[in-house]
């Protein structure tokens, strides 16, 4: 028994070095399979991979979450419909899955990565609840979110969405 011990006591090498963190993986709840490690991402950082540069993660539908790039590309002195039709015509490196940022995610792009933006008016993806004729937008100039015509000469800058699993914790 003794010797069991000593067997699997650390050596002294083993005793000052630091311990490793420990990488918890949960199985998704219905299947045995772990989850793909975690890809950890710098925001400012430009990811060609994903279409564009890191601006941080937002809140989705209810219960979801997503990792959000801006694309390298933007359009100047568009209307709604011009900024709609060319965040959704948008090719980066293979990805064709780019949209307009809603409200929420201008206020990250603003709080995260406002060095991207010229200090104009870009539009969201959002129209007014009470007017087809406007949709929202921010100004990067200081932070201000409001409404305008969809006529109105704005700037685009689109967007991806990587949306993160989300695992059933309980099952692991």
């Amino acid at each position: 028994m003794q010797a069991t011990h000593a067997a699997l006591a650390p050596s002294a090498a083993a005793q000052s070095a630091p311990a490793k963190p420990k990488v918890l993986r949960a199985a998704v709840k219905g299947t045995t399979e772990a989850p793909p490690p975690c890809r950890c991402f710098i925001i400012g950082q430009n990811y060609p991979e994903q279409g564009g540069i890191y601006a941080g993660i937002c809140r989705g539908a209810p219960g979801t979450q997503h990792h959000l790039f801006v694309a390298n590309e933007a359009k100047a002195d568009c209307t709604w419909d011009q900024a709609v039709a060319f965040a959704t015509e948008l090719n980066a490196s293979g990805h064709t899955d780019f949209a307009l940022p809603t409200r929420a995610e201008q206020s990250v792009l603003f709080g995260n990565v406002p060095e991207l933006f010229e200090p104009r008016w870009y539009w969201s993806g959002e129209q007014h609840a009470g007017s087809s004729y406007s949709a929202w937008g921010q100004y990067f100039g200081y932070g201000h979110q409001l409404c305008d015509g969809k006529d109105y000469q704005g700037r685009a800058r689109a967007v991806r969405r990587l949306l993160i699993q989300s695992f059933d914790h309980s099952a692991a």
